[in-house]
């Protein structure tokens, strides 16, 4: 597939390689949207691996999300993989990767280092935004029976617990815990971190470049230390997707956010642009959706995950500020 653009004739286009799967551009419609409204300036091409690997030096610019092949354990992945980390480092600075690898694998890998990442981010923010926002305590659990601690000594009830692996079919299946003998029926490795109670609301922003987009969604209600039920599993894909209907959310105030949900986005609006900024400087990342819980109890905002590349369908005219961070990108 291709998207010609109306570039100036004096001024060839920037040629943009595109590696998405079928699935990511059902959802992102980038190049439906391109061909009723061509970009000026930018050509995109729609290639697999293998085909960018054979292209040579004709794409400025590669807008990827290859994550199942970052990811795979497969042989011919693999090796995918290790012949495009070479195309890259002979391409050199006159490449501009969409996002780079360097740091990206492991992020996408393992949840620990997906709060590694968002604690350097945190840290890395201005003083009196950092007393606003925070990072859920948190600590891998590698191994039946082992201390569920950070530092600061043992963490609190109840516990998110999620799989250590952050890709795959199980990579979204969560359980909330309430007790240790809750915690010890769960299957190692898995990541535990302290639920904070958010009002059943969860604020998701979309991160293009230094363009933002911060929408609520639903989440799940808000729980006591001391609640007497069994632990709860759940796919975080049934309850924070826009239109979700969980019997784990609140009603009420998954109903309330139209207006209140403004008001909410309002309360926050001035933290939102520096975090990214400081998300977008630590992890060298563009492409970015962060999920923050406003905390009930303290009002500070729960940085709780990262993804790169995220829907941005849902982002209103992504398509220009993705044209308008490539050009940046490459100077032109």
């Amino acid at each position: 597939a291709e998207v010609a653009s109306s570039a100036a004739a004096d001024r060839p286009p920037i040629e943009v390689a595109v590696l998405l799967s079928d699935e990511k551009e059902r959802k992102l419609r980038l190049f439906e949207r391109c061909h009723q409204n061509p970009p000026s300036g930018v050509r995109f091409h729609r290639l697999d691996l293998d085909e960018l690997l054979q292209s040579g030096s004709r794409y400025r610019v590669v807008l990827h999300k290859i994550h199942s092949e970052l990811t795979s354990n497969k042989p011919e992945s693999i090796d995918r993989v290790r012949r495009f980390k070479a195309w890259i480092e002979a391409r050199g600075s006159e490449l501009v990767l969409l996002d780079p690898l360097r740091g990206l694998e492991s992020m996408l890998l393992y949840r620990f280092a997906q709060c590694q990442a968002m604690s350097r981010c945190v840290a890395a923010c201005p003083e009196p935004l950092r007393q606003r926002v925070f990072v859920p305590r948190y600590a891998l659990v590698q191994n039946p029976g082992d201390p569920v601690a950070d530092s600061d000594g043992a963490l609190r009830f109840p516990l998110l617990c999620k799989p250590h692996l952050a890709s795959g079919a199980e990579a979204h299946s969560m359980s909330l815990v309430f007790n240790a003998g809750q915690l010890a029926d769960l299957r190692p490795p898995l990541v535990a971190q302290e639920f904070v109670n958010h009002g059943a609301r969860i604020i998701k922003v979309y991160v293009l470049g230094s363009r933002i987009h911060a929408c609520i969604r639903p989440s799940v209600r808000d729980f006591q230390a001391d609640h007497a039920g069994p632990a709860i599993q759940f796919s975080s894909h049934a309850v924070s997707k826009a239109g979700c209907q969980s019997e784990l959310s609140d009603a009420a105030a998954s109903a309330q956010n139209g207006d209140d949900g403004e008001m909410l986005l309002s309360r926050y609006s001035g933290l939102l642009e520096p975090l990214c900024r400081a998300c977008r400087s630590v992890l060298g990342l563009d492409l970015l959706n962060l999920d923050l819980v406003p905390d009930t109890r303290s009002g500070r905002l729960g940085l709780v995950d990262i993804n790169q590349f995220p829907g941005f369908e849902s982002m209103p005219n992504y398509v220009d500020a993705l044209v308008e961070l490539i050009k940046l990108k490459v100077n032109y």
